[in-house]
């Protein structure tokens, strides 16, 4: 496999499957960023090892620089660690969902706003951070019964009307 470039902005993620091949393109990133008069941020950019353990490596030196070598770092809003398990992932996107609620609840319970104001505000600025992953599905259908009320099933056989929150 050859070395992979992914970039988005001043995002950069470099793989490849051994250290001197990722040193060679470290190398040529940053001669080229010098002949452009850029530099490498030696504070912000890391290194991690993706394996199935978890691995306490050593720093990554590369020419004049070193790397702290880290078990997981965020690219793009999302959380990477070295084992490419999805846990933190989906606990770091469950605490933006809460952050994102909280801090326009008092918005969501005020009676000043009718219905379609706070599904407004819903769908513009929690649903983007809710539906970023399929598991906070649920919680969307929470937030929209907050909105609505709460709803009635009818029950079969002759049971009586059953109202869910």
């Amino acid at each position: 496999m050859a070395t992979q470039i992914l970039a988005y902005a001043d995002d950069v993620a470099i793989l490849s499957r051994n250290k001197n091949a990722l040193k060679d393109v470290l190398d040529n990133i940053e001669s080229e960023a010098r002949e452009r008069g850029r530099t490498v941020n030696e504070n912000k950019t890391k290194y991690m090892e993706a394996t199935r353990t978890v691995v306490n490596g050593n720093h990554l030196q590369c020419g004049k620089y070193e790397f702290k070598h880290v078990k997981e770092l965020p690219y793009l809003g999302s959380q990477l660690n070295q084992t490419n398990s999805t846990n933190c992932e989906i606990q770091a996107r469950i605490i933006s969902r809460n952050r994102c609620y909280y801090s326009r609840r008092a918005l969501m319970k005020s009676r000043a706003l009718n219905r379609s104001s706070k599904l407004k505000i819903y769908t513009t600025l929690i649903r983007p951070v809710v539906t970023y992953g399929c598991e906070t599905w649920t919680f969307e259908w929470k937030i929209l019964r907050k909105i609505f009320g709460p709803v009635k099933m009818k029950m079969e056989f002759g049971e009586s009307e059953r109202t869910t929150n």
